[in-house]
């Protein structure tokens, strides 16, 4: 086998999907107080266990999901008590490879994955990021001024003030995955004058604990929206978010 299709078999195991079996079969297979254990990805813990959750039910909480890099570094403490020289060494290279496909791993295409839908919906994204931008200019409490519309890497988004608050709204294809509620649409409180960043963080986590991550909040999209709709959708919770970061400045 050369290198390259080496790399990807790895690349494979490390990113595959649940069998049809997993876990709820093998729940079937195990005693009222066993446990079946998951090892994955650091940045594929959150999806996996949404996913493990929606197909077992009550049967999750024998079900135990653990990042490669944790369970390696317990397996290193314990051979630390009494050291051997190859474990050691296994263990180093799988931690390297570890962090090579948690950071640059690509799971293997799909039929799925090639669907047309897909690029479809992916380029619709930047066109509802455009169309919350021609709603949130119609608020009174928005300011687009000396402000820019930018693509990047992972993206397409705006800046823009909301309130007292700098703002930027994109889609993100990488926060689509890595964040754990698992949605391509961002707002980031870059900045305001009047709450520091540390109050930023706790009020956005006191307005919604589930999507708020530091100053980003996840904005939560539903099956059936149409592009307008989840414009419409979109601009609400931005109003909805920042009236109430701008709430708890007045407050004082």
């Amino acid at each position: 086998m050369n290198s390259q299709r080496a790399h990807a078999g790895r690349t494979g195991k490390f990113w595959a999907k649940l069998t049809p079996n997993q876990p709820d079969n093998y729940l079937k297979e195990i005693t009222d107080d066993g446990k079946i254990l998951f090892l994955t990805l650091e940045k594929r813990i959150g999806s996996l266990n949404i996913e493990i959750a929606k197909r077992s039910g009550e049967g999750v909480e024998n079900v135990v999901v653990y990042s490669w890099t944790d369970f390696l570094t317990a397996v290193e403490t314990q051979n630390n008590k009494d050291h051997n020289h190859h474990l050691a060494s296994d263990l180093l290279q799988i931690h390297e490879l570890c962090q090579k496909m948690d950071v640059e791993g690509m799971p293997p295409l799909s039929a799925s994955d090639l669907d047309p839908m897909n690029g479809r919906v992916a380029s619709k994204l930047s066109d509802v990021i455009d169309e919350c931008n021609t709603l949130l200019r119609e608020w009174e409490h928005s300011d687009f001024q000396g402000l820019n519309t930018v693509s990047k890497k992972y993206g397409h988004g705006f800046y823009f003030r909301g309130c007292t608050c700098e703002c930027f709204l994109e889609n993100d294809s990488r926060k689509w995955f890595v964040g754990d509620n698992h949605t391509p649409i961002w707002l980031r409180v870059i900045g305001s004058e009047q709450m520091g960043t540390e109050k930023r963080k706790h009020h956005l986590n006191e307005y919604d604990a589930l999507n708020a991550f530091d100053t980003e909040y996840g904005m939560m999209l539903h099956e059936g929206m149409d592009k307008r709709q989840a414009a419409f959708h979109i601009v609400d919770e931005v109003k909805d978010v920042l009236s109430y970061l701008q709430s708890k400045i007045e407050d004082g």
